[in-house]
């Protein structure tokens, strides 16, 4: 079907890793596909890419998706891309309403290793989940 052919060439992408000639458009595109798979998988090559290509942005717009898997993507996106401008992004996810969400946060706070992410590290500790 039409939607797996998707999902297959986002999978194709993130295994070679978002490279430079990636269409961009097309893949920013891929975040509001119907098919999770390919939302996950383009968040992934997007993250991958995002220092080069300035997509934080839309990464960031995910996080008001209803889907808490959504918002897990955009999360793991952000770590991919691993520089200081997405400690703020991610440390402002600490308090999700999802648990999953918070995990992936805290997750990629401690894979950055960043000073910039101590005060968001600390506040996870009031999480009651």
């Amino acid at each position: 079907s039409e939607h797996r052919v998707r999902e297959q060439a986002a999978k194709a992408l993130k295994a070679i890793g978002g490279s430079e000639s990636a269409d961009t458009e097309k893949l920013k595109g891929a975040l509001t596909d119907q098919n999770w798979n390919v939302r996950r998988a383009a968040s992934v090559v997007l993250g991958k890419m995002g220092a080069r290509t300035g997509v934080i942005e839309e990464i960031v717009e995910r996080f008001d998706s209803p889907d808490a898997a959504d918002r897990v993507a955009s999360v793991n996106a952000l770590r991919e891309i691993g520089t200081a401008e997405v400690v703020p992004h991610l440390a402002g996810r600490v308090s999700d309403p999802a648990p999953e969400v918070r995990l992936a946060v805290v997750q990629a706070l401690g894979h950055l290793k960043l000073s910039g992410t101590v005060p968001a590290l600390l506040s996870a500790f009031a999480d009651s989940d």
